[in-house]
């Protein structure tokens, strides 16, 4: 509030503007069932908070406002909105992640697919573990998950979406990983769940400190869990995660076990000019990526039928995404790409509705390319590769803008920013329309200004929406409305009413003596009529006043009245009115005063404050009545010559006081008394009485000081302590203060008994009972203490719970006793057995059983331990090199035990890669050990370690490799096949005029080779060829050229070539024959076709599935509706038997 003030001078008004705080509980429930969700993670302003048992945290004194929050829970989808903060109670509903259908398969771009969650509740040292990496250290391409170590220990899940397996007892996963580990205690594990909440291991897992694993590819089935709707299955991380470096998993696959698998082909070319692209890579999801060889195909093999998107790339041409459906069947895909072009984009940004230029505002194009307008709103970006780009702009004070543009050729777009904040402009006045100067304006309880000598203020950066304001002065109504901004400033016009005088309330509270209520009395307040008190002792008046001053009485039966008046009323107030009865009981208290020596003083001065004093007759006595009932009365007697007494009295009744007065030399002294224990300790707490001079309490350090003590010899004193005994003796005082070192001794002690078993291990839970002294129960170590022990001969039990007691008895003379007491337990035989997983025993097997060291297997695969004492889940471990570790428990109770453990030799991968020189080969079959893969699936896994391995390599095309290999480890075998060719001969006859000649001239020159044959002699020649089709031309001077083709399948052919005269005529017909277009779709033309008799048309597999004859046509049209989309060959034949094949795609 403030005050008006006339004149010329500055009025300073200082504001303290208080925070509106709010206490508020989050609930974090399921939004279908409205289930709270336990241990879900919520993080405010980079605080990570988790929601207790009751999907609540409550969280105190927040400012009022709107606060970005993320919530985040294991099976559920992420939650990251702004949240508004105005009331006690928030609540935030969370999506549960949808179920898919098998087959599954993720190979992982850029960062974790939106149906991944994490289950991980650390608060205190929180760092992500999960991300996505571009690296390929698990064996796969780019990208792949990696999780990393952090401090401390916890588990953390990382959780894919939820599979549904009903009708399935088993499913298949597939992932490759690498693992990376610093040291021990931590290990990383798959395990399910149809819950999310309770999990179950598959078997699969990998305990650190025993180096790296991998990079492998392996196959895990899953026979938990499943038959479900919900089948969670979760790659897991527990422990201490320092001692992880890295954990790298990709190309994970779920899948039926059964199902038959498939091959997908893709075949990529330049949609501009079908050349067929190399080196193009298709990510493929689930399976990796591949690059594309020189006829633009790649195979990716081993899939199951489903549908599955890929994406294709390729410097300098647009990025193609797609999707491959197998069913029942190998898949093939063609791809056209499209070659990019370049273009430019010019942005200018203005003002909105305005041409105004906005300077300084940042464009940010598809997230990565950014610019600063220039001073005419203006930024420019030029060589952008065609395709659409995302855009950004803002600028501080102006609404973000956000679009999209098609860039195909050179663009230039005009964008207008909207105004963010506004102002509100207030006027405010009075009933008379004249100006309020100084009056509070407070918008939406934030914002507050002070109007000027005009009785105008100015709110500032005010966003759209609707605002509630108050406005206040002192001997004015609060005045409270609305106004809206809305893209535009805001006049408020307000007028303020006069206040009515302020009217305030008085509470009497109406009280006995003691502070008891007083009921049913009447209250008289000037110009209220009477009112009585309710069972409280209350009542209210309300409606006073302000200023007033009232008069006041209070009646009840049996009490005094009381009158008063209360007042002036500038505030709420209240009056406690105390009644005193009409009879007060009264009592009477008589000092006894008497010197050290007990004679009674006459003279004393008793000065008892309010009740007056009184002197002491020649009986040492003074009578004081009428004295109230009271817990102290103080009191002071003094007389000439003594040392004056101070205290205070009790008087619930009639009271006598007897009071010492020692006798006050002329030089008195101090006396100290300093109380330890026997072992040196202060003693706190003593009493320590000197007669004559009353008693103190020792302070902490021991102490208890007398001060003005007369010279005296034998002066008595006593020292009491429970337990301790007490002392008494005298001091002598004479002409020096006085120390008194006094040590107080217990008399009763300790029992102190410490049990253990026959091999001296101490024995938790034995009852100890001391007869006649008490009982306790031993701690871990052994250790029950009896105390309170006088001296004396005593008798003890000592037993385990239903057990039989052991006697003894033991004698306490003047210190505590230990007692040792041992007690014998019964002990077993406990027997391992180690063995393989084909009964093979394995030897020299490390056991450990828990607290009894580590003993190594026999040649029968045994190790003994004796004396073993009975326990219940006893831990045990068992470990051998080349095998998985194995650990346990046992119960050991009244009989020997035998365990037989089984221990899983450790197996490993076989990978074979496969190529022909540098080219990779994808789709080549492979055998090791007798068992042959899938087409293209060259990773064996759980290969035990051995040697003499049989494998063989084959593949269509080329000559099968064999070789055999020795397994100690994960194995990588490099396969270099050799391409399988088969013999070509050529037998060329010359026209009749040649034959003649002495050496044979014709040539031969085969389409994809570089090299020209010589025909012999004989007119033959030949080459090794691998298997596919071929064009050739066969040449001699003075002689006709002929152009033929032919298909090399799989066995050596003949060719016979007859040349012939020239004719004059253009021969080369052949290379003059177009086909269009290439992709085709329903129809294939061709032109320049008269010498043509004939067109065969194959498949990619050299099946013919077209064969027409054609007789002087210039241009055919070939009806290819119904052949299926992807790579053909025409094969042209020519009237005189030429031959030309020409390759083509159909989409």
């Amino acid at each position: 509030s403030g005050e008006q003030y006339a004149g010329t001078d500055h009025v300073v008004v200082n504001l303290q503007l208080v925070p509106d705080l709010v206490n508020f509980t989050v609930t974090i429930l399921d939004v279908v069932t409205g289930t709270p969700l336990s241990d879900a993670v919520v993080v405010v302003d980079g605080n990570r908070y988790v929601a207790g048992i009751d999907g609540k945290l409550t969280f105190d004194n927040v400012p009022r406002g709107s606060y970005p929050v993320q919530v985040s829970r294991h099976c559920y989808s992420t939650f990251n909105e702004n949240v508004t903060v105005d009331k006690d109670q928030v609540e935030i509903y969370l999506n549960k992640i949808s179920s898919i259908n098998l087959p599954y398969s993720e190979s992982f771009n850029g960062s974790l697919p939106s149906n991944y969650s994490i289950y991980d509740v650390e608060t205190l040292n929180y760092d992500p573990i999960w991300s996505v990496e571009n690296s390929n250290s698990a064996g796969g391409v780019p990208d792949e998950l990696v999780a990393n170590w952090r401090n401390g220990v916890s588990t953390v899940r990382l959780l894919l979406p939820p599979i549904n397996t009903v009708g399935l007892s088993t499913i298949n996963l597939t992932f490759r990983y690498f693992f990376d580990d610093w040291g021990s205690d931590m290990k990383v594990l798959v395990e399910t769940s149809t819950n999310g909440s309770d999990w179950e291991p598959t078997g699969w897992e990998i305990n650190s400190g025993n180096g790296n694993f991998g990079p492998e590819q392996i196959t895990i089935p899953i026979s938990s869990n499943t038959n479900s709707s919900n089948t969670y299955i979760a790659f897991t991380l527990t422990g201490d995660l320092y001692q992880l470096d890295d954990w790298y998993v990709d190309d994970i696959q779920v899948t039926q076990p059964g199902v038959t698998l498939y091959n997908a082909s893709f075949t990529v070319y330049n949609n501009s000019s079908s050349e067929p692209l190399s080196g193009a890579e298709i990510a493929l999801n689930g399976y990796g990526s591949l690059l594309t060889n020189n006829a633009g195909i790649v195979y990716f093999t081993n899939i199951p039928n489903g549908t599955y998107s890929y994406t294709v790339t390729k410097s300098d041409y647009s990025v193609y995404n797609g999707s491959i459906t197998i069913n029942n069947g190998n898949a093939i895909a063609l791809v056209g790409m499209v070659p990019l072009s370049y273009y430019s984009l010019t942005l200018n940004v203005y003002k909105q509705g305005t041409s105004t230029p906005i300077s300084g505002a940042l464009v940010t194009l598809s997230g990565e390319n950014a610019a600063e307008t220039n001073s005419q709103g203006k930024v420019v970006w030029t060589n952008l590769p065609s395709g659409t780009y995302s855009y950004t702009i803002t600028k501080e004070g102006y609404n973000n803008y956000s679009g999209s543009v098609s860039v195909t050729y050179n663009r230039t777009l005009n964008r207008y920013l909207s105004q963010k904040y506004f102002e509100a402009n207030f006027t405010v006045i009075d009933a008379n329309s004249n100006p309020v100067q100084n009056a509070l304006i407070s918008v939406a309880g934030k914002t507050a200004v002070v109007t000027n000598e005009s009785g105008q203020a100015t709110v500032g950066n005010l966003e759209n929406a609707n605002y509630n304001f108050t406005i206040q002065k002192t001997g004015y109504s609060l005045y409270s409305s609305s106004f809206n901004i809305s893209g535009t400033n805001s006049s408020v016009n307000s007028i303020l009413a006069l206040a009515p005088a302020p009217q305030y309330s008085v509470l009497f509270k109406v009280t006995k003596l003691d502070a008891t209520p007083i009921s049913n009395a009447t209250v008289w307040l000037t110009g209220f009529g009477p009112v009585t008190t309710n069972v409280n002792g209350e009542v209210l008046f309300t409606n006073i006043a302000g200023g007033s001053t009232l008069s006041y009485e209070v009646q009840q039966t049996n009490f005094l009245n009381s009158i008063g008046s209360i007042g002036p009323m500038n505030e709420n107030k209240q009056l406690v009115v105390v009644l005193k009865p009409l009879i007060v009981e009264k009592y009477q208290v008589i000092f006894n005063v008497k010197d050290a020596s007990g004679t009674s003083l006459a003279g004393a001065l008793v000065d008892l404050g309010g009740y007056g004093t009184g002197s002491t007759n020649g009986a040492g006595n003074v009578v004081f009545a009428d004295i109230d009932f009271t817990d102290q009365l103080p009191y002071q007697v003094s007389l000439a010559g003594y040392k004056t007494v101070l205290g205070n009295a009790t008087v619930h009744s009639n009271t006598t006081i007897p009071v010492i007065l020692p006798l006050l030399a002329t030089t008195t002294y101090s006396v100290t008394f300093s109380i330890t224990n026997s072992t040196g300790g202060y003693v706190y707490g003593a009493n320590v009485s000197l007669e004559g001079y009353g008693t103190l309490l020792t302070d902490n350090m021991g102490s208890a000081l007398f001060n003005q003590v007369n010279p005296q010899n034998g002066i008595n004193y006593i020292v009491s302590m429970p337990p301790y005994s007490s002392l008494s003796g005298t001091v002598n005082v004479v002409n020096t203060n006085i120390v008194q070192n006094l040590i107080l001794s217990t008399n009763v002690y300790r029992a102190l008994f410490t049990v253990v078993d026959q091999f001296g291990n101490p024995l938790e839970g034995v009852n100890v009972e001391v007869l006649g002294g008490g009982r306790a129960v031993t701690n871990t170590y052994g250790n029950a203490i009896i105390g309170g022990l006088s001296t004396g001969t005593y008798s003890y039990n000592v037993y385990m719970p239903n057990g039989t007691p052991m006697n003894g008895g033991f004698n306490i003379t003047n210190s505590d006793l230990p007692i040792p007491v041992t007690m014998s337990r019964p002990t077993q035989t406990v027997t391992f057995t180690v063995k393989d997983e084909f009964g093979g025993v394995i030897q020299d097997a490390n056991v450990e059983l828990s607290g009894y060291g580590s003993k190594l297997t026999d040649a029968d695969g045994n190790a003994y331990y004796a004396n073993v004492l009975s326990a219940n889940n006893k831990s045990y471990t068992v470990s051998k090199s080349g095998f998985y570790g194995f650990n346990g428990v046992i119960n050991i109770e009244n009989s020997s035990v035998e365990q037989n453990v089984m221990l899983n030799i450790v197996r490993h991968s076989v990978q074979f890669s496969v190529s022909a020189g540098s080219k990779s080969i994808t789709d080549a079959t492979v055998t090791f050990n007798g068992v042959t893969n899938a087409t293209g699936n060259y990773l064996f896994s759980n290969v035990i370690p051995g040697s003499g391995y049989a494998y063989s390599v084959s593949r269509e095309g080329y000559v099968t490799k064999d070789g055999t290999a020795n397994v100690t480890g994960y194995s990588e075998i490099p396969i270099n096949l050799e391409v399988e060719e088969f013999m070509v001969t050529f037998n060329v006859s010359l026209p009749t005029t040649k034959v003649g000649q002495k050496s044979n001239p014709a040539k031969i020159l085969i389409g994809g080779t570089t090299d020209t044959l010589i025909v012999s002699e004989n007119g033959s020649t030949n080459v090794s060829l691998p298997k596919g089709y071929y064009n050739f031309k066969v040449w001699a001077d003075g002689c006709q050229p002929h152009y033929g083709s032919f298909e090399i399948v799989n066995t050596a052919i003949n060719i016979s070539v007859t040349l012939k005269i020239p004719t004059g005529v253009d021969d080369n017909y052949l290379l003059s024959i177009k086909a269009y277009p290439n992709p085709f779709q329903s129809q294939i033309n061709l032109d320049n076709c008269s010498e043509i008799k004939q067109i065969i048309v194959h498949n990619l597999i050299g099946q013919p599935v077209i064969d027409e004859k054609y007789s002087n046509y210039n241009r055919i049209t070939m009806n290819t509706a119904d052949l299926l989309p992807g790579v053909y060959f025409i094969k042209l034949i020519g009237n005189d038997g030429a031959t030309r094949a020409i390759r083509m795609i159909k989409n």
